[in-house]
């Protein structure tokens, strides 16, 4: 528990001091209260500065600003004379985009707010600053078309970028029906005052925290599972050399010491694949192929790929739910399943005319299995239906984590060789893939994140003008990821679904929980032969878990998309080698020679619980 206190307090200060001073979002918050009535109201806008400067933090703090018109009651055109001296305390509503009937409409018609203020003399935002005015409102019809992609939507990275970034006075953004139904109703402009502010961000995002433990939880619960499959170990093992009679009855510490003597010089145990070299080496050169071409394929054919990863993810959802589940069944509650009376065999000769033995078929079902494989497909089932549901991530995750747990347990790596070289394959294959290929792709963005995220990697269009995300036509995400929203950001309740079309998540693909997940379980499985107080597996997770800290930190540091694996697999992979390697333990967890002792380990283990 000091340990892993240690690292969440390691990441609380890091993020803490590195994390980027501006805010996560242009969203403020606009309290409007009526001192004469009592009446008030708490209202979403949007803060022009966002990106540069700060707001205060609490209603309690913010100036009590008056409501005054620019010209004359209800008048929001900014081409009209105002003979108002000075705005001293108030805040100054503007129309967004001026109409047909104004009178400078025939020079500036479909302009933006700036260029209306900085032609030809009409009044412009410095002039309002002479004026002494407090704030600026902008009144924004909701679904406007400007120019292009450009519709006049209000979300989470809205800004104007013709007005100067620099600009002292505060702007802010509110949709013209929020401003006349809501605003306007607490009270006349006379009575009503005007606060805004924003409260502060969380030092620490909460979804990269959550992102955290589902990845530790897979990768630590999947491991262990790996080392405690010793069904699946022994069947392995087996496959490599048949264990002498000798040592299948004998005493465990007896094949360790053997270990340790002349069985070192022995011809090490099949590798990776049950091969020779070459054949490793083309099976290594295969998964690589396979690996990038299935990339290529999800960037050359998005809609068609993300389809199949659609269906396969139900499909191996149902098998990864049910397993899991009843696994921890089994743990909990010690039970035995039972047996149905007849299999689907005995179905199959009483309702078909033609009756043939199918052998797959002929086990017996169990009645808790069978509910639960019925449950878990249609869990997976509800989620393809209503993925595109904004809260269906919640759904994605539970399947994704039942699906990593369910690969990490099936699979086991002889020796650490081969999967040391897959791992070093697997980091330079994610450097290449999101740093390189941006100088092969027209519109240079990462082949990475564009098959993951479904998205480029810019959110403006060429003029540089913020488009709102129901504009894009943003692709559907990949399933095989993680996704949590950012909830660091206070103003999240201010997001329009319907404009956004999603809460911008924080993502981590499965491949960066499995494929570090490999060596982990690996680890477990060896600790089962090198009984020592800190073992590799936990030695291999703390490394984990630090490397997916230092992902986090690095993505807050560059605000783009990190390549997990550069930071995961140095941080899981060298502390493992350099303590076998002080330990004198690494030529035999690098040739595999530890598995004739975990051979026998296994054997006996398994005997026990099949009598028990």
């Amino acid at each position: 528990m000091r340990l892993f206190a240690s690292v969440l307090g390691c990441f609380f200060l890091i993020t803490t001091v590195f994390g980027k001073s501006a805010y996560e979002s242009s969203f403020a918050y606009l309290q409007v209260s009526n001192e004469k009535t009592g009446a008030n109201g708490r209202f979403c806008v949007n803060y022009q500065q966002f990106r540069s400067k700060p707001i205060v933090k609490t209603p309690e703090e913010a100036e009590a600003l008056g409501l005054r018109y620019w010209a004359s009651q209800d008048k929001l055109s900014i081409c009209e004379t105002s003979n108002v001296t000075s705005f001293k305390g108030d805040v100054v509503p503007f129309k967004y985009r001026i109409d047909d009937d104004d009178p400078c409409a025939r020079k500036h018609l479909n302009s933006s707010l700036a260029k209306i203020l900085n032609v030809e003399r009409v009044v412009d935002i410095d002039y309002l600053t002479k004026r002494s005015a407090s704030a600026g409102l902008t009144v924004v019809d909701r679904g406007r078309n400007f120019t292009g992609k450009w519709s006049d939507y209000l979300f989470s990275e809205f800004y104007d970028p013709d007005v100067r970034a620099d600009q002292s006075l505060p702007l802010f953004y509110v949709y013209r029906d929020v401003f006349k139904n809501k605003i306007l109703s607490l009270g006349s402009v006379e009575q009503l005052k005007l606060r805004f502010y924003r409260p502060p961000s969380l030092p620490v995002d909460p979804s990269m925290l959550i992102i955290w433990f589902m990845a530790m939880f897979c990768v630590i619960v999947g491991g262990v599972s790996a080392s405690r499959n010793y069904h699946k170990l022994s069947k392995m093992l087996n496959n490599q050399s048949e264990p002498s009679p000798e040592t299948a009855d004998g005493d465990t510490s007896q094949s360790q010491v053997q270990l340790q003597g002349d069985d070192q010089q022995e011809k090490p145990a099949a590798e990776f694949g049950g091969g020779d070299l070459c054949h490793n080496i083309v099976g290594v050169g295969l998964l690589m192929i396979l690996v990038v071409g299935i990339l290529l394929l999800g960037f050359f054919f998005r809609y068609i790929m993300v389809t199949l990863f659609n269906v396969v993810l139900v499909i191996a959802g149902t098998f990864a739910l049910r397993c899991c589940t009843m696994d921890l069944l089994s743990f909990i509650f010690e039970f035995e399943d039972w047996e149905l009376n007849s299999s689907p065999n005995d179905l199959l000769k009483k309702c078909l005319p033609i009756r043939r033995d199918i052998k797959c078929l002929s086990k017996k079902p169990k009645l808790v299995s069978s509910i639960v494989l019925l449950l878990s497909l249609g869990i997976c089932v509800f989620w393809f239906f209503n993925r595109s549901n904004p809260h269906a991530f919640i759904l994605l995750d539970g399947i994704n984590i039942a699906v990593c747990i369910y690969v990490l347990k099936g699979m086991y790596f002889p020796n650490l060789k081969w999967l040391a070289i897959i791992l070093v394959c697997m980091f330079v294959y994610d450097i290449f893939m999101v740093f390189g290929t941006p100088f092969l792709t027209s519109s240079g963005c990462s082949v990475m994140v564009e098959v993951a995220a479904g998205n480029d990697c810019s959110k403006s269009d060429k003029k540089g003008y913020p488009v709102a995300p129901v504009n894009m036509a943003i692709p559907e995400k990949m399933p095989v990821l993680f996704q949590v929203p950012r909830l660091n950001d206070p103003m999240i309740s201010c997001v329009d679904l319907s404009v956004e079309m999603e809460y911008h998540p924080v993502m981590l693909g499965l491949g960066d929980v499995i494929v570090p997940g490999y060596l982990i379980g690996f680890c477990f499985t060896a600790d089962l032969v090198f009984k020592s107080k800190i073992g590799y597996g936990i030695i291999a997770t703390i490394g984990y878990g630090l490397g997916l800290i230092i992902t986090f930190v690095s993505l807050l540091l560059s605000e783009t998309a990190q390549p997990a694996l550069i930071y995961l697999v140095p941080s899981s992979l060298l502390p493992v080698i350099a303590i076998a390697f002080c330990r004198g333990q690494l030529r035999l967890l690098w040739t595999g020679d530890h598995n004739k002792t975990l051979r026998d380990i296994v054997r006996v283990n398994e005997t026990s619980d099949n009598e028990v």
